[in-house]
């Protein structure tokens, strides 16, 4: 939330929270499928191999999500221009008049 300004931090949280629960969403389902693919749980061995071929695609969509993030790390970390301070309003604007 540092790269944003305070204007924009409610934008900001609501993008990174809604990417996050896709991305779970997605993990799920594609682990889902992965494991029931063949529908057959008659025997350990078969289930055991689906169960096999779940955690690794779940290994492998780790090891993607984590080499995206080393990419951009170095993006985000880069020097960013300093944001225009807010011009300062004359205190008689900042408390609003009640006419009597």
């Amino acid at each position: 939330m540092t790269s944003v300004g305070p204007d924009e931090t409610g934008i900001a949280s609501g993008t990174s929270a809604t990417l996050r629960e896709v991305g779970g969403v997605c993990g799920l389902a594609f682990t889902g499928s992965m494991f029931s693919h063949p529908g057959d749980y008659t025997s350990r061995s078969i289930f055991i191999t689906n169960f096999s071929h779940a955690l690794w695609l779940c290994a492998a969509l780790s090891a993607v999500g984590i080499s995206c993030r080393w990419r951009t790390r170095a993006s985000a970390l880069s020097p960013m221009p300093p944001r225009p301070a807010p011009a300062a309003l004359p205190a008689e604007a900042a408390v609003p008049k009640i006419n009597d």
